[in-house]
């Protein structure tokens, strides 16, 4: 890690393909993007689209939907 870089956090990932999304698992990457492709392998799942990164502190709150989800997650669209 170059010293630019900001140190990784960690990131609750969730399977989006069902409702409720389904949480699979937490992974430590520097954003959203790498934790994706991270939680990708490490979970074995072959379409990436279906993943939601979330910042694992966002991911405790209570009551966490698919749509607040999207939204911690810059999904705005």
């Amino acid at each position: 890690m170059s010293d630019n870089q900001p140190p990784p956090s960690s990131w609750a990932i969730y399977l989006a393909r069902s409702k409720p999304a389904k949480w699979i698992g937490t992974v430590e990457a520097i954003d959203a993007e790498a934790a994706i492709a991270r939680a990708g392998k490490e979970f074995e799942v072959k379409v990436s689209r279906n993943l939601i990164a979330v910042p694992a502190a966002v991911a405790r709150w209570r009551g966490l939907t698919v749509g607040a989800a999207r939204f911690a997650a810059g999904d705005t669209g």
